[in-house]
């Protein structure tokens, strides 16, 4: 079952722009530009001596990571009970840029 986010997407979609519009699911997405870089080292002087603490994150962590293949059938799953039926589909040997 797809996210409740994918759902409402998909439903506003159908209802406030076509149901005849493309649908693509991006399902080469992979982290770019940004994504997963590390985030600029946040430093905090404790009162008392004690020192300073460091941290690092990685930037947009929740999209660090490729698409599963699990996740596309939902999606389209999704966009088809809201009514969306045109898909742009990949072909075979065919590469994107």
């Amino acid at each position: 079952m797809p996210g409740k986010e994918v759902q409402e997407i998909t439903r506003w979609l159908a209802e406030n722009v076509s149901r005849d519009l493309y649908v693509h699911i991006m399902e080469q997405y992979h982290p770019d530009a940004h994504v997963g870089r590390k985030r600029r080292v946040t430093r905090r002087v404790r009162f008392g001596g004690e020192g300073s603490d460091s941290h690092e994150e990685v930037k947009y962590a929740e999209i660090n990571r490729a698409v599963r293949d699990e996740e596309l059938g939902p999606v389209k799953d999704a966009a088809v009970q809201a009514g969306l039926w045109r898909f742009c589909e990949p072909h075979e040997g065919q590469f994107h840029l």
